[in-house]
């Protein structure tokens, strides 16, 4: 009599057990959409070193917009470099002049035919996690000159069409740059 008795408090248990696991691991439907919800620590990483190789990219762009006299091509470098970040008016601080923070267009108008290069040494991206964005921090180097920038990346669904249908998928878009100044003093300090 015992057995069914432990047995019939064991299934209970179980089955008590395996739906409130499940439940842990199924977000509610109005939380919101994030990162850490939707993927593995793996996947993040992965996520992370795409959004260092965007920066790369847009130094890379930056450079050529630098060199070309071909407004056309200006133009396409111009529209490429915004594709990369949240928006063109995002703000980044004036890193190549005085440190003042202007948007991204009026950087990229303030530095137009200057012939400056940005040539990215390393990138890090940070352990901690946001809901959906992290910081990522890189050590550039121009004209000789070393220095640090922070970066906050977003992580985002946005729409996209294939053929005629849409979908979304989570992007990678680089936000802000401001100077990294605790890496400047642990490095220069």
């Amino acid at each position: 009599m015992k057995k069914p008795i432990y047995l019939l408090f064991f299934l209970i248990f179980f089955k008590g057990f395996s739906q409130s696991s499940q439940q842990e691991m199924i977000p509610e439907k109005n939380a919101p959409e994030s990162i850490v919800r939707n993927f593995s620590n793996t996947e993040i990483s992965v996520y992370q070193k795409s959004s260092a190789e965007k920066f790369r990219q847009f130094a890379e762009y930056f450079n050529l917009y630098q060199k070309t006299p071909d407004a056309d091509l200006r133009r396409q470098l111009e529209q490429n470099i915004f594709n990369l970040f949240t928006d063109s008016d995002v703000e980044i601080a004036d890193f190549l002049g005085d440190g003042k923070n202007l948007s991204l267009r009026k950087f990229l108008r303030k530095y137009q035919n200057s012939g400056i290069s940005i040539d990215v040494i390393s990138e890090k991206s940070s352990a901690e996690i946001g809901e959906n964005s992290w910081f990522n921090e890189y050590e550039i180097e121009i004209g000789g000159k070393k220095m640090f920038l922070k970066q906050n990346i977003y992580f985002q669904k946005t729409d996209k069409k294939f053929g005629n249908k849409t979908k979304q998928v989570w992007e990678i878009k680089l936000g802000e740059i401001s100077f990294d100044m605790i890496r400047k003093i642990q490095c220069f300090g």
